[in-house]
C-alpha cells in the first residue's frame, strides 16, 4: 500500500493548504492509498505583525482560529499521530511531481504550491463531505444554527492585501483589497434588477468597524464566527457569493458551493481555473457597471 502526506508551505492560509489537501485526498481515493492525518495548525509571527491587531488588520481574537487553525479540525489520536511520524521517518519519501505508476512509491508526499482547481474538476460535493468529516463537532453544531441567505460578501481584510492607490491599479496588480464600497454596489445591483431586497450575510476577518459600511446597509448581516473552517461551509451553502478578488479562500467557497462568484475585474477568480471548476459561473464587475451581462442568470440563481 501507498502512503500518503501533505507538507504544507509555513506560510500558507487555509486556501493554499486546501489545494495540496485536496489533491493528496483525491490520489488516495483513486488508488487506494492511505492518508496520514496532515498537521492543518501553523505558528508564523507574520499574522500578528503584519495582519494582526498589533498594527491593525485581522482581530488578534480571530487570528488563533482563522489564521493558526486551531480549533478547526478533529485531532487524530496519539496512536495516529505516532504511526505517520514513524512512517515518516522510516518510509522512503517520494514528491508527487517525481511520482510515477511504474515507480516503487512507499510514502508519496504533496506539497507543490499549486492554486488551481484544474484537478479537481467534479470532485466538489466529495471534497465538501470530507472537509465536513473532518470538522470538529462543536463547529458543525454551530454551523446547523446559521441562516445563511442567498447572497454571501467575503471581505478580505488582512494586510497581506494591500491597498489600490488608483482604480487602474486592479488591471495591473494583484493581492489588492477590494473597495467596500465595491461590495456594496454589486449587492445593490442585485437587488435593483431582483426588484427584491434580497438579504446578504458578510464572512470576513476584519473588525465590525472596518465593515461598517457594508453592516449599515439593510438586510445586511455578519456572520460572528471563530474559525476558518466555519467560514468556508458556510461561504459553501451560497447561491451566489460576491468576493475578493483574488482571494483563494473566495475562490474555495464558490468552489464547494458551485455558486456564481461575483469580483472586481482585473481581481477575478479565473487565475486559479476556477471558471471550469463551478462551470463558468466565475463573474467580473467594473466599478462603473450598472448592470452586468449575467445579471439575469444570477438572479435567477437566487430565486
Amino acid at each position: 500500500m501507498i502512503f500518503c502526506s501533505v507538507k504544507f508551505v509555513r506560510t500558507s492560509g487555509i486556501g493554499n493548504k486546501l489545494f495540496i489537501w485536496a489533491r493528496c485526498l483525491l490520489f488516495c481515493e483513486s488508488h487506494g492509498a492511505m492518508m496520514l492525518p496532515p498537521s492543518w495548525v501553523g505558528i508564523r509571527r507574520g499574522p500578528l505583525l503584519r495582519e494582526g491587531s498589533l498594527l491593525g488588520g485581522v482581530a488578534l481574537s480571530s487570528i488563533f482560529g482563522k489564521i493558526y487553525l486551531f480549533g478547526n479540525f478533529i485531532s487524530p489520536s496519539y496512536t495516529d499521530r505516532a504511526k505517520a511520524i514513524w512512517k515518516k521517518l522510516t518510509l522512503k519519501v517520494t514528491n508527487e511531481i517525481d511520482y510515477s505508476p511504474n515507480a516503487h512509491v512507499e510514502l508519496l508526499q504533496f506539497g507543490r504550491l499549486d492554486e488551481s482547481f484544474s484537478s479537481l474538476v467534479g470532485k466538489s460535493e466529495f471534497i465538501r463531505k470530507q472537509l465536513i468529516f473532518l470538522t470538529k463537532k462543536k463547529v458543525l453544531n454551530r454551523i446547523l444554527h446559521v441562516q445563511v441567505p442567498p447572497v454571501i460578501i467575503n471581505v478580505r481584510i488582512g494586510k497581506d492585501f494591500k491597498l489600490a492607490t488608483k482604480i487602474e491599479d486592479f488591471q495591473t496588480s494583484g493581492a489588492l483589497r477590494t473597495p467596500l464600497f465595491w461590495f456594496a454596489e454589486a449587492l445593490n445591483s442585485i437587488r435593483k434588477f431582483s426588484k427584491s431586497e434580497v438579504p446578504a450575510l458578510v464572512i470576513s476577518d476584519g473588525s465590525d468597524s472596518e465593515l461598517a459600511e457594508l453592516l449599515r446597509i439593510p438586510g445586511v448581516s455578519r456572520l460572528c464566527s471563530s474559525t476558518a473552517i466555519e467560514d468556508l461551509l458556510v461561504l459553501s451553502k451560497a447561491k451566489v457569493i460576491i468576493g475578493s478578488g483574488g482571494s483563494t479562500f473566495t475562490a474555495w467557497g464558490a468552489f464547494l458551493a458551485q455558486s456564481h462568484v461575483i469580483t472586481l475585474r482585473g481581481q477575478n477568480l479565473s487565475w486559479f481555473n476556477l471558471d471550469v471548476a463551478t462551470r463558468g459561473h466565475v463573474v467580473v464587475w467594473d466599478f462603473a457597471d450598472a448592470e452586468n451581462p449575467k445579471i439575469s442568470e444570477i438572479c435567477e440563481s437566487i430565486g
